[in-house]
């Protein structure tokens, strides 16, 4: 049951339609386990147990990147040989075995693509950055001639550096940094309108079904007309991320959230 496919940009998708959460930690499940272990160990050990369970190739993306960052913290093999060693049969062996195989290869690519638009990101910045230092028109024109490589993805982006900035005590670069943002995010809203604006929003929660909260709630108070183009909209945006190298594969599991939805 379980692929090593983790292309989640396929029609008829299952991701998100049957949500997967983590249970609250219960210290009886523990045992001998440090409990600075613990989140991590039940984290994995769920995550691993929805991945043998799911019946449908297309969820499986879902159950990983709903968790990515904790798994991305905690020692998967340790974990994974103490699930091993409690396989009684070879059947369950060996599906324990696809399934741990399918999160490596999706962690890998996750962090590949990740890699990849961080230093997509950091080149536009700098670029940016220094037509600012030259004056009001140099960057006016940088940011027309960039226009088209302006994504959601570069605001994401800059939000995560002025995190960074506000513990580093960066005021002065923090300073450019949210008026770059401001102009960057006011020129993607006049090239798509209010329907990015929204998609914007949505796609900048965190937690997945806050995200798909607020889009039903959004949805209500549209036009027929307006949940036409936003729908529209988020299917352009998946099926162009879909043909990137350097895909964002937590992005595309909110936009499919979102499609689906919307629909």
């Amino acid at each position: 049951r379980i692929s090593t496919k983790t292309n989640i940009g396929q029609e008829n998708s299952e991701i998100g339609r049957r949500p997967r959460t983590l249970a609250p930690i219960d210290e009886s499940e523990l045992g001998e386990t440090l409990k600075s272990d613990a989140p991590n160990r039940i984290a994995f050990e769920r995550v691993l147990k929805n991945l043998m369970e799911s019946e449908n190739e297309y969820e499986l993306p879902g159950i990983v990147s709903q968790h990515i960052h904790t798994l991305l913290t905690t020692d998967c093999d340790k974990f994974y040989n103490e699930m091993k060693s409690t396989c009684t049969n070879d059947v369950s062996l060996n599906l324990l075995e696809n399934s741990y195989c399918f999160l490596l290869l999706f962690m890998e690519e996750f962090v590949e693509q990740a890699n990849g638009i961080q230093r997509k990101n950091q080149k536009l910045l700098a670029d940016i950055f220094k037509a600012a230092q030259q004056g009001i028109e140099v960057f006016e024109a940088k940011i027309e001639e960039v226009r088209e490589d302006l994504e959601v993805t570069m605001l994401m982006y800059l939000d995560s550096e002025a995190e960074r900035l506000k513990f580093a005590n960066g005021r002065e670069a923090l300073s450019v940094v949210n008026i770059m943002r401001a102009r960057i995010a006011a020129e993607i809203d006049n090239k798509m309108g209010k329907e990015v604006n929204l998609l914007n929003q949505l796609l900048g929660f965190q937690d997945r079904f806050m995200m798909r909260s607020a889009m039903r709630a959004s949805m209500e108070t549209m036009t027929l007309n307006e949940g036409r183009r936003f729908l529209e909209l988020c299917s352009g945006t998946l099926d162009d991320l879909q043909t990137k190298k350097d895909k964002d594969l937590t992005l595309e599991a909110k936009l499919m959230d979102i499609i689906q939805d919307a629909e």
